[in-house]
């Protein structure tokens, strides 16, 4: 629907970001949508800030989109670290609806082609402090449930360690 009325120039992508915040849900979801198709710089701020969407299917659309923005920067990885830490709501419905999310930010995860790789990438150009925060994030992301492997470890698995 916007792809049409948009160019694939910085005109264009700054006419998909202004719908981002639309009042409608289905032109915000459109909007997600385009600023992928684009390959908007902004993309991935867009799609992180969508996951606070009140509206589900914009949630869902933000989550998937998460896969194809691999590998996230370290601002987003905290921002999804944060969610899935979040306290529960006391309301029933408002928690099962942060329970959904976590649980579609955690399956967006685990669809990347492996998160574990591109963080060790990215980390193998940091320092030994980021290595360990993210190790120990991934760690807590991971314990969230394996039923294929329970208690094991990912980064089991990892031959070689930088630092």
């Amino acid at each position: 629907m916007i792809l049409r009325y948009v160019g694939k120039d910085q005109k264009g992508i700054d006419r998909a970001r202004s719908f981002a915040t639309h009042a409608h849900p289905r032109v915000r979801d459109e909007a997600l949508h385009t600023l992928l198709s684009l390959e908007a710089p902004d993309a991935e701020q867009v799609i992180i800030d969508a996951l606070d969407d009140p509206d589900d299917k914009v949630q869902w659309r933000a989550t998937t989109a998460l896969g194809e923005l691999a590998p996230l920067s370290e601002a987003s990885i905290a921002k999804l670290i944060e969610i899935i830490k979040a306290e529960f709501p006391d309301d029933k419905q408002a928690a099962a609806k942060h329970a959904l999310k976590v649980s579609n930010i955690i399956r967006a995860l685990g669809a990347m082609v492996s998160i574990k790789d591109i963080q060790v990438q990215r980390s193998e150009k940091g320092n030994f402090a980021t290595h360990q925060k993210i190790f120990s994030a991934l760690d807590k992301i991971h314990s969230i449930g394996d039923h294929r492997h329970p208690g094991e470890n990912w980064h089991s698995q990892i031959r070689s360690f930088p630092g």
